[in-house]
């Protein structure tokens, strides 16, 4: 397989994986967000490497991967405040 191959493939999985139980870490509408923006940019990665389109999947990647952080920098502010 050549890498424009593995990119959607490997997209798709993340989206389904961001649809599992374990996932869920919590229940908040915020929460729920982030993960609906996040299946967006693996949609988004997936068509871009689909394309073979290398400018165009290596920004929906950055998308992604901020879509990562700002989940997980949320996540993290929220178990603080729990915490406290």
């Amino acid at each position: 397989w050549g890498t424009y191959d593995v990119v959607p493939v490997s997209a798709q999985e993340m989206s389904l994986l961001s649809l599992a139980s374990n996932w869920q870490v919590l229940q908040t509408p915020e929460y729920i967000e982030y993960s609906r923006k996040f299946r967006t940019a693996t949609e988004a990665l997936s068509a871009a490497a689909s394309k073979k389109n290398l400018d165009e999947s290596t920004a929906a990647y950055n998308r992604l991967t901020v879509r990562c952080v700002e989940c997980h920098k949320y996540v993290r502010d929220v178990r603080m405040a729990k915490a406290d």
